[in-house]
């Protein structure tokens, strides 16, 4: 068991890494989602109606670049909204474990105190049977 000083919000890693992996798997999601929607629409239109290729030269690529910017826009957003809420939980079930411990530990004592009651009281009958 843990020395009562010790905290387990001291051992949990600190949450930029948490922070950093959301912010970028969200950019990565968001971002991709929004990006490839916009290229595929772009392919089935020019496939459907136009039948030309160039994603550069029409308004369809800048569609699809202004979509990929608003993707890693909702993704940073979204990524630091997760990695808060990620560390608050960390923080919460450190907190809640904490707790649980210092309260056992006290329970410990007064366990400890009651087994040295009887075991003093069973001396005494012991020392009292012997005279």
């Amino acid at each position: 068991m843990k020395n009562p000083i010790d905290s387990l919000k001291d051992d949990l890693p600190s949450g930029g890494t948490t922070k950093f992996t959301s912010i970028t798997g969200a950019i990565g999601n968001y971002g991709m989602i929004l990006g490839a929607g916009t290229v595929v629409a772009h392919h089935v239109y020019n496939l459907a109606w136009k039948k030309d290729t160039s994603i550069l030269r029409d308004k369809w690529g800048m569609a699809t670049i202004i979509a990929s910017a608003a993707g890693v826009a909702f993704g940073v957003v979204h990524g630091i909204k997760e990695a808060r809420d990620i560390q608050n939980y960390r923080e919460a079930v450190a907190g809640k474990i904490d707790a649980l411990t210092a309260r056992s530990q006290a329970d410990q004592e007064k366990i400890d105190a009651l087994i040295k009651a009887v075991q003093a009281q069973a001396e005494d009958k012991q020392l009292a049977a012997a005279r």
